[in-house]
């Protein structure tokens, strides 16, 4: 009989075994929820060679570089694997315990006239499964809610890194023309120089600090290729590309606009913030948590069959000195000692710093909208007046010098001086200009969402360094 069910039990166990753990839904949910913060395609799945020489096809403008960084980028690819991990726990928190069974034989020594009997246990269902699993299914559901929302924030920093890496760059690429730029000039300079001393009309010393102009400009060159190359390494990286392959950036430096209207940003930021939307399921999932630990104050009672078999000494045939019985088993815990009051507790504290966090986010999102959006209209006056106030007077003091030293009515140091400060002004509205962009990305991220989708608001600001009082 028992060979007769061998197989049946073989595929039975076979059947428990292949339980599958689909995640279409969650990865669909977590995609539509990027897809709206983001404006870009995110996508689970790998992306394919030829998409991506698609979008490099022609340069690497900022958006293609976004976008690319969201397909692309492997910490994210790693990240989203949390998707499978959450949902896995919550189909094991699902399942009922196994079906147990214990048994004992006991054989007495031959002196003690004691009868051999086997005795089984087989604890069928666990009566704590009745109201433990649904309780516990939907903790491990809010878990997998949260894991999308991690995932979705991690998504939209990520599109924030990429952006940031790429004005790098750029900024980086602008300050190395100028520094380009003043290599040619210190090099015209010098070799005038060293013209007129060939005639005798300039001495030793001006030829010496031309010189040393010429080998400071090629040294700052040579730091900003070094610099502008590990910037590209880096935005090779976070858009998960070969650090190997070279990247052609398309976009000019220039700062966005800023013309959005604060309220509306810190509006959405309360309620739909990635991190909001974060710490809300995290709220949500502690209460879950509560409420489960507050029903497992018994964590045994289970309910089986129990089967003795006694056998007659060996050689006694009489049927009254063996028998068997079959009747219910039971186990149940009484929780004198551990009720569970301590876990219960434990879960309301947590509980209780979940709202604190929210509350917590909440405010130092409101503060840094407000602070990147008054910095970004400060920054936007004064890349205004920077041209007219600054730098035109940079660029017509050395052309001043450079006329009037071809007269010998000006000082070649102070040529040498007038051309470091042209670079230093260049180099400043640069910073000015990537200050511009990072704040905007930094405004971009306390928002938690892109900014160019929300309904422009005409803001009116006038070019006058009196409203950066």
């Amino acid at each position: 009989m028992v060979k007769s069910n061998l197989p049946f039990i073989v595929l039975l166990l076979m059947l428990t075994g292949c339980h599958q753990v689909p995640i279409t839904r969650e990865v669909t949910t977590m995609e539509t929820m990027a897809h709206e913060l983001t404006q870009k395609r995110v996508s689970y799945h790998e992306v394919s060679l030829e998409e991506i020489e698609d979008i490099l096809e022609d340069g690497l403008s900022r958006e293609n570089a976004l976008a690319l960084a969201l397909l692309n980028n492997r910490a994210l690819k790693a990240s989203f694997q949390e998707l499978g991990i959450a949902k896995a726990d919550l189909v094991q928190a699902g399942l009922l315990k196994n079906p147990l069974v214990s048994a004992g034989v006991h054989i007495p020594k031959s002196e003690t006239g004691l009868k051999t009997d086997m005795e089984l246990q087989a604890p069928i269902l666990s009566l704590t499964d009745l109201w433990e699993v649904p309780l516990r299914k939907r903790v491990y559901g809010a878990n997998l809610d949260r894991a999308i929302s991690r995932l979705v924030h991690q998504i939209f920093q990520t599109m924030g890194m990429a952006r940031h890496d790429y004005d790098h760059v750029l900024f980086l690429r602008s300050l190395l023309a100028h520094a380009q730029a003043m290599v040619l000039q210190a090099e015209k300079l010098r070799d005038n120089l060293h013209h007129r001393h060939a005639f005798g009309l300039q001495n030793d010393a001006d030829v010496y600090l031309a010189e040393a102009s010429v080998g400071y400009w090629q040294m700052k060159v040579t730091r900003l290729q070094a610099d502008l190359f590990s910037a590209k390494k880096q935005l090779s990286y976070i858009l998960g590309l070969d650090p190997a392959n070279t990247l052609t950036l398309t976009e000019t430096f220039n700062a966005p606009s800023n013309n959005q209207c604060v309220d509306q940003l810190v509006n959405w930021a309360l309620t739909h913030h990635p991190e909001v939307q974060r710490a809300t399921r995290k709220i949500t999932y502690y209460q879950k948590v509560v409420k489960y630990e507050s029903f497992r104050r018994v964590k045994v009672a289970d309910l089986g069959v129990a089967f003795k078999q006694e056998f007659a000494p060996e050689g006694n045939q009489d049927p009254e000195l063996g028998g068997r019985g079959v009747g219910p088993y039971f186990a149940f815990e009484i929780p004198i000692f551990d009720s569970n009051q301590a876990q219960v507790a434990r879960a309301k504290y947590q509980l209780k710093q979940a709202e604190q966090e929210l509350c917590d986010i909440q405010l130092k999102l409101k503060a840094d909208i407000l602070a990147y959006h008054q910095k970004l209209l400060s920054l936007d006056l004064v890349l205004a007046n920077y041209e007219s106030a600054i730098l035109s007077f940079n660029k017509k003091a050395l052309a001043y010098t450079e006329d009037y030293q071809q007269v010998m009515q000006i000082t070649i140091p102070t040529v040498i001086q007038t051309q470091k400060e042209l670079y230093k002004a260049q180099k400043t509205l640069l910073e000015v200009t990537v200050d511009t962009l990072d704040t905007y990305t930094n405004l971009e991220q306390a928002v938690g969402k892109r900014l160019k989708s929300f309904t422009q608001s005409n803001i009116h600001k006038e070019n006058t360094f009196n409203h950066l009082n």
